[in-house]
């Protein structure tokens, strides 16, 4: 077990801490225009305020250095996982976790780290994820932060996986979350009651990534350098934006797309839902070799930015954070510089 400090710090519910927030930015500007009359917002009810403040928000910190290439792995049973990538080949792992509990429950939960022979395993422990009195069930949203040259394990009960930049995820696993996740192959992703929504970048050579989800949808977004097959074993239904081949498609055979001569594989599988394949974006172009201004497998062009025409001080109000629900990522200011 690695005897690196975890620190503990607590959170205010009104406030965003840093790196993750805890509360929803403000879906506009708060002046409308001068020829309206100023809207108040609706008052909160008096009770929902009350069952606010009496629960706090904790934030557990660790972090360390790791041996250069060991794998991780990540479990937590109780919320959500966000992943980020750390800039360059930094050896350093951090953690933040977002403990939410009432006020008048022991503050028992922690990050568990573990030294194992092929990698470090880093748990989420909670002992009493049941709250002292009615209400919803405490959980604990994670982030991590580390290089991409790093291997990746990802496991949750109910709560989501997420990462919008390819930091060396191979293996995502949760119950009924959702996954959204941009990794290169080969890589194994599956939720078994959410939907799957996957970027493959490929790496060429005899390498096959597996994307499923047991009773949910199934999107897939094909890297700019795949040249390789697509396999869907099982889909409710499927959309493609390629030409299958038309000798597939049989029950005893899976539906292909064939992308170039590469001996790669995507294989889908999504038997209750539908399954989804779209091309790379327009902008998107395969990196080439020494491209240091290559970022997540592709290079991108410039694009003109769209116009929106309407009023922002009729779009509805975000919705107010509440005990219960996730704490979420705040855009780069994780501990370290990610990106």
């Amino acid at each position: 077990m690695i005897h690196a400090p975890v620190v503990r710090g607590r959170i205010l519910l009104a406030a965003c801490s840093l790196g993750f927030a805890a509360c929803s930015p403000p879906a506009g500007p708060a002046d409308p225009p001068a020829a309206e009359a100023p809207r108040a917002a609706p008052a909160a009810p008096a009770e929902a305020k009350t069952e606010k403040s009496a629960w706090v928000v904790e934030r557990l910190d660790w972090h360390s250095h790791l041996q250069h290439g060991r794998t991780v792995e990540v479990r937590n049973d109780y919320g959500n996982v966000d992943i980020r990538r750390l800039a360059g080949t930094d050896a350093t792992v951090v953690v933040q976790a977002f403990a939410q509990r009432r006020r008048d429950d022991a503050a028992d939960e922690s990050i568990k780290v573990s030294e194992l022979a092929d990698r470090t395993l880093i748990e989420i422990v909670l002992p009493n994820p049941m709250p002292s009195r009615a209400g919803p069930k405490r959980r604990v949203d994670t982030g991590v932060a580390l290089s991409a040259d790093r291997l990746l394990l990802v496991h949750t009960l109910d709560g989501d996986i997420s990462t919008k930049s390819t930091p060396g995820l191979t293996n995502a696993r949760t119950g009924s979350g959702k996954i959204s996740a941009v990794v290169q192959a080969p890589s194994s992703l599956r939720s078994d009651r959410g939907d799957v929504s996957a970027r493959v970048e490929c790496a060429g050579g005899q390498h096959t990534t597996r994307v499923e989800s047991g009773a949910g949808k199934l999107e897939l977004f094909v890297g700019a350098g795949c040249a390789g097959r697509v396999e869907v074993e099982a889909a409710a239904r499927l959309d493609s934006a390629y030409t299958l081949d038309a000798s597939q498609g049989s029950d005893s055979k899976p539906r292909r797309v064939r992308l170039g001569d590469s001996p790669e594989v995507i294989r889908l599988a999504a038997p209750h839902g539908r399954v989804r394949i779209e091309k790379p974006p327009h902008w998107a172009q395969a990196c080439k070799a020494g491209d240091a201004s290559c970022a997540n497998g592709v290079t991108a062009q410039t694009v003109e930015p769209g116009i929106y025409s309407g009023k922002l001080s009729d779009l509805p109000p975000a919705q107010a954070w509440k005990p219960g629900d996730p704490v979420r990522p705040a855009s780069g200011k994780t501990k370290g510089k990610t990106r």
